[in-house]
């Protein structure tokens, strides 16, 4: 099984005071504090390739402390000319934001400087900040037909060298400006464009996103938001309608919460700052928001806010994505017994985890990815993932 390490950027130390900006208190943030940040990333993120981890990733959000990383390829490109081996990746470029010609350039050139011997995994997603759209100048209403004509677009240019395509949004290439070709050929041409299409992912928060996205061929990936048990279902509708549109199904990539340490009291340090995280999430996201309903496309999140609030849940207070119970946040064993434990549910063939965030001292996550690399990678390494999950596999093991 391989397994990387997702580098977020985030100052969750800043959320108090971002927050109250917002609501026209408090002193405005000055120069030199988010590198600090960055600072602190980029002594971490030297550590993975060498500690014996696959790959890098990271994620795209703005305009909040929640990541702070606006430009995942550009972000990836500093790594991958930091590192010799490990594969990059992103969870994930929300297509809406992004002229889709432009982010074809982007992974094309990425995996030109790369070189052979190295993946690229490209995650895509349509995104939920309603701040990132407003501040993006995009229609939210437009995310899905945005998502899937750009999706199209992408694959078009990387797999031929000569590719047109009227879409709603993009023209490729604008004839009226062009009228001597209708047809654009990027270049660099890819190094080999079968190994980027093949590890073209997508992100779903809600469960209408699977029919939405399985017929565009991209390969599932799990950035939990429930629990793990909602998404066994989903997997095996996602695999169902990947065969229906001419696709074999596929393992999932999956992010987990991860720290690591040698008791359990002492795993407990690192709590807290999985709870700014969560608190982080809660201040990018807005789900309190009333703007989100009206929305076209974010309906399930709408109803999910409404059930909360029914049910006596605050909205503005965090809650983890994962369960610290379940996830690997303990000592070494519980570790591989809360991976091992996640993989006999969801048959990932990859793990992602994300060690340093909500403004975690760089001591601490260092000392937690140190251990969990001796002591949790090696036997992470050793797994082997199980057939991918489809409605027969999902009926005899749930």
């Amino acid at each position: 099984m391989r397994m990387g390490v997702s580098l977020w950027a985030n100052n969750g130390s800043d959320n108090e005071r971002f927050s109250a900006l917002e609501r026209g208190e408090g002193d405005p943030i000055g120069d030199g504090v988010d590198n600090v940040i960055y600072e602190t990333e980029i002594r971490f993120g030297d550590l993975v390739e060498p500690l014996g981890f696959d790959s890098i990733w990271t994620v795209e959000h703005h305009f909040s402390p929640y990541t702070m990383v606006p430009d995942p390829l550009q972000f990836l490109t500093f790594w991958a000319a930091r590192t010799e081996r490990i594969g990059m990746g992103t969870m994930v470029v929300v297509l809406p934001w992004h002229q889709p010609v432009r982010v074809a350039e982007q992974i094309s050139l990425l995996q030109n400087l790369m070189g052979d011997g190295r993946d690229i995994m490209v995650g895509f997603g349509r995104g939920l900040g309603r701040r990132e759209y407003g501040g993006l100048d995009v229609p939210m209403s437009e995310s899905r037909e945005r998502f899937d004509e750009s999706v199209q677009i992408i694959k078009g240019l990387l797999a031929n060298e000569r590719y047109a395509d009227q879409g709603k949004f993009t023209r490729v290439p604008d004839v009226s400006q062009r009228p001597e070709s209708f047809d654009l050929s990027i270049r660099p041409r890819p190094r080999n464009a079968k190994a980027l299409l093949d590890n073209f992912y997508v992100a779903w928060g809600s469960p209408t996103s699977v029919k939405a996205t399985a017929h565009l061929g991209l390969r599932p990936l799990i950035i939990p938001q429930r629990d793990f048990s909602h998404y066994m279902g989903e997997l095996a509708e996602f695999n169902e309608l990947r065969v229906q549109s001419g696709y074999e199904p596929d393992n999932c990539t999956l992010l987990l919460q991860c720290y690591c340490a040698e008791t359990e009291e002492l795993a407990q340090e690192g709590v807290q700052y999985f709870l700014k995280q969560a608190e982080s999430a809660n201040v990018n996201y807005e789900f309190g928001n009333e703007t989100l309903k009206q929305a076209k496309g974010y309906e399930y999140y709408v109803d999910m806010m409404k059930a909360a609030a029914e049910g006596g849940m605050d909205l503005s207070k965090p809650a983890l994505y994962n369960d610290v119970e379940t996830a690997p946040i303990g000592t070494p064993p519980h570790c591989i017994e809360a991976i091992q434990t996640v993989c006999d549910t969801l048959h990932p063939d990859q793990i992602l985890g994300v060690f340093k965030i909500g403004g975690m001292p760089l001591e601490l996550a260092e000392k937690s990815l140190r251990l969990f690399a001796k002591e949790v990678l090696p036997a992470v390494h050793e797994m082997v993932p199980q057939a991918p999950i489809t409605h027969g596999t999902w009926v005899a093991t749930g």
